[in-house]
């Protein structure tokens, strides 16, 4: 991260969240923010990797799928919803 500098890479994420709303880009920023100790925060973006953020392909797919694995690490009482499984997974895959 950044040569690791991770307050500076999350200075960066952040910028680049605020510009472009990506899976990869929320993903790096919240695995940052863990790192720093921010577990708060990055439970907040990894809710937002997998709600708010369109699955484009089936990377986006698995980069969800790995943003709730940290979810339930961060969170033991984390529930897993129907509605957050169907985010995660794209229109053609649903059926």
């Amino acid at each position: 991260m950044l040569g690791g500098n991770l307050q500076k890479a999350i200075k960066c994420y952040k910028k680049a969240n605020s510009l472009e709303s990506e899976v990869y880009i929320k993903m790096g920023l919240a695995k940052a923010l863990l790192k720093a100790g921010y577990f708060e925060e990055a439970k907040e973006i990894l809710l937002e990797a997998v709600e708010d953020v369109p699955t484009k392909s089936n990377v986006d797919t698995r980069r969800k799928f790995e943003a709730i694995a940290l979810l339930m690490r961060i969170d033991p009482k984390f529930k897993l919803e129907d509605r957050v499984m169907n985010e995660c997974l794209p229109k053609s895959q649903n059926g």
